[in-house]
């Protein structure tokens, strides 16, 4: 297989046009990753992450995948970019997305156990998130990272060009059927899964203390009963969080095949 160096000898007007539509998808993905996306990185680390990544992803791509003819006009150029960077997003919201359904059991718990008023700004977002949601998610994404998530995102997106060489991304029906009814749902089953032991106990602990306080009317069952329910609801957090590893591997799982399905749909070639 030929070496590729990036030397002035091997830039030429196609490989600069090739190289920056891989730019532009891996800018994508790292727009939307975890942590590698927050906000509070600055721009400046993004770029040069972006820039870097390309740089060896390129090495790879121009030597396994024909490089397309590319468009003549600047403006075709321009739009043939913003799809790759489109299709960069894709692949990394879709790499990650499946971790906001922790974030979504987090605020479901928070509810419950009556800790949506404490919350807080997240540093990530931007945006106000429940203490409770903001502590499960980042075990996730922790747990994400240590599984080997992140580099699995990363070897989906060299081996995206083999798949979806650039200038061939088709956003059509199937794609979007496929985020929109297949995996933006298991967000919600994942959230609701997630808390599902928390909330089940917290309901069935408010129906016996509301029993018992029709039977025993001059016991003052409310003096008790938020802290009844916060001790009781904070057991099954635990519980429920020392799942987190066996859930997030099979996601893991999930996620590379979603990723590969997604491609094979975006190139118009669903069977693979």
């Amino acid at each position: 297989m030929e070496e590729f160096i990036l030397d002035p000898t091997t830039i030429t007007l196609i490989n600069l046009q090739a190289f920056l539509l891989v730019l532009f998808r891996v800018a994508g993905v790292v727009e939307v990753l975890p942590i590698l996306g927050a906000q509070n990185v600055p721009r400046q680390v993004k770029v040069w992450l972006a820039f870097f990544v390309s740089v060896v992803v390129f090495g790879v791509v121009r030597n396994t995948v024909p490089l397309p003819v590319m468009p003549q006009s600047i403006g075709i150029f321009l739009f043939a970019a913003w799809t790759e960077f489109i299709l960069g997003i894709m692949i990394g919201m879709v790499g990650s997305m499946l971790l906001t359904g922790f974030q979504v059991g987090g605020r479901l718990v928070s509810d419950q156990l009556g800790f949506s008023l404490a919350d807080i700004v997240d540093p990530i977002s931007n945006q106000s998130i429940s203490i409770t949601s903001q502590m499960i998610y980042m075990c996730a994404t922790l747990l994400f990272l240590v599984l080997g998530g992140l580099g699995m995102v990363l070897v989906v997106l060299s081996k995206s060009f083999e798949i979806v060489p650039p200038i061939a991304f088709q956003l059509n029906d199937g794609v979007a059927s496929l985020l929109l009814y297949r995996i933006a749902p298991q967000i919600f089953v994942l959230g609701v899964t997630f808390a599902a032991p928390v909330v089940i106990v917290v309901l069935l602990s408010t129906v016996g203390l509301g029993l018992v306080g029709k039977v025993v009317p001059e016991m003052n069952i409310f003096s008790f009963s938020f802290g009844v329910r916060v001790f009781l609801g904070l057991i099954m957090l635990v519980l429920s969080v020392k799942n987190m590893p066996g859930m997030l591997e099979n996601l893991t799982d999930g996620t590379y095949y979603y990723l590969r399905e997604m491609l094979q749909l975006a190139r118009g070639n669903p069977s693979g």
